[in-house]
């Protein structure tokens, strides 16, 4: 192809940073940002479905008549820079958006790929976080385009554009951009490290969900979520390497999020975050007693994790819920700790969850544990409902009238929040049903 895009391989050729330097202290450049601005705007607001994203297409070609890709990526850094303002930041943010969320994107990224990946690369590590934040939201809506460029008037073209945005997902989770991406999760600005998140996610999401379901995946393909998954296990330890406990907290629990996200969307998902070793990524933060609010987020996540069957069994077959146990009173042993004061009810409810979840799959999980395993948790259902007896008739005692159900809390023995009745039933029910 000819014409404007060739204009990043010629620039690159040309070596000439100081005439782009120049052109950036222009103020012709920035008034075009401005205009095309003006005008993509202008478009978005009269656009239809049927255009398809052929207006966005053609602003996209006329900016890069003038406007260099090449000169566009330094224009990021320039805006963010001493001689930046407000103005120029916003006008060249929607172009660079703009033009990778349109057909046009594509064709660049194929045309120089390596110059853009080198972009990227540095626009992650940038000193900025604005620029951190704009390179991961570019990435994302290069690899899925803008809802007006993804629509098309036929049925045939839309399955065609879809194959071909999903690969350039794969290709955008391929090294050395991935465990770029993975390492920017890490960032100590929360907007930016989110913004990293939902890209990771996004494009797992739009690469494996377009791929082909073969025999061995046993259901929706898992390529791109096994990748990020194992970047996620193997690159955790560098991330939080010299951090202290508490600055660690907030990278060690964005992953084990990002790793829910992606393992919870089917069964061969789970499966491949065990392979993966992305699981103790979870797993591990419910056991650092350390951090009781880490502790709490982790049990919010076990939840999701056990969203699926085969999740749910693994955790309960591999003995990953036998922490918890002790948590809720259900330990091992003539006198069982008592339940813990700010975990003790968090956990029981999430082991429920858990455990009513494996026993609709099959009872086959509880055959693999052991009978003191199973015996602990019936304890602990049995302290839970005694303990949930006994403040119903405090609060019946005092405002004549027992928990409404599930509404009201009460206190147990320990302190302990404990739910009401409604979640009081489930136990018995569950232990009723584990017990037979």
């Amino acid at each position: 192809m000819s014409g404007p895009l060739e204009n990043m391989k010629y620039m690159k050729e040309a070596n000439c940073e100081a005439e782009m330097k120049q052109r950036m202290q222009s103020q012709e450049l920035w008034r075009r940002l401005d205009l095309y601005r003006l005008a993509l705007l202008s478009s978005r607001s009269r656009e239809t479905t049927a255009d398809g994203g052929a207006t966005e297409r053609k602003l996209a070609l006329g900016l890069l008549k003038d406007v260099e890709p090449r000169l566009l990526f330094l224009a990021v850094d320039f805006s963010y820079g001493q001689a930046g303002d407000e103005v120029k930041r916003r006008a060249v943010e929607t172009a660079l958006l703009s033009v990778f969320g349109s057909t046009v994107g594509p064709e660049i990224y194929q045309q120089n790929g390596t110059e853009l990946v080198a972009f990227f690369l540095a626009g992650l590590c940038h000193p900025a976080a604005g620029v951190r934040t704009l390179t991961a939201t570019a990435m994302g809506a290069l690899g899925l385009g803008s809802s007006s460029s993804s629509s098309s008037t036929g049925e045939g073209q839309s399955e065609e554009e879809g194959r071909e945005r999903a690969e350039r997902c794969r290709t955008l989770l391929q090294p050395p951009l991935l465990p770029a991406l993975v390492a920017a999760l890490g960032d100590g600005d929360t907007g930016a490290s989110q913004q990293v998140a939902d890209t990771l996610v996004a494009l797992c999401e739009e690469a494996d969900g377009r791929a082909a379901v073969t025999p061995t995946t046993g259901g929706r393909a898992t390529g791109c979520r096994r990748a990020v998954m194992g970047a996620l296990a193997s690159q955790i330890g560098e991330v939080v390497a010299g951090l202290t406990a508490r600055q660690a907290a907030t990278p060690k629990l964005r992953f084990a999020d990002i790793a829910t996200r992606l393992m919870s969307a089917s069964d061969s998902a789970f499966a491949a975050a065990v392979d993966a070793g992305a699981l103790s990524l979870v797993t591990d933060l419910t056991e650092d007693a350390s951090d009781v609010l880490l502790q709490l987020n982790a049990l919010d996540l076990l939840d999701q994790v056990a969203s699926t069957a085969g999740g749910a069994l693994h955790l309960v077959a591999n003995g990953h819920l036998d922490r918890l146990l002790v948590s809720a009173g259900g330990g091992e042993g003539d006198s069982p700790e008592a339940p813990d004061p700010l975990l003790g009810a968090s956990a029981l409810r999430t082991l429920a969850k858990v455990l009513a979840r494996a026993a609709d799959a099959g009872l086959d999980a509880w055959q693999q544990r052991s009978p003191s395993s199973l015996g602990g948790f019936l304890r602990a259902c049995t302290v839970h409902i005694e303990g949930q007896d006994e403040a119903g008739k405090v609060t019946a005692g005092r405002s004549g009238g027992g928990i409404r159900g599930g509404g009201r809390v009460g206190r147990g023995p320990a302190g302990d929040a404990l739910p009401g009745a409604r979640f009081g039933r489930r136990a018995r029910c569950l232990v009723d049903a584990v017990g037979t």
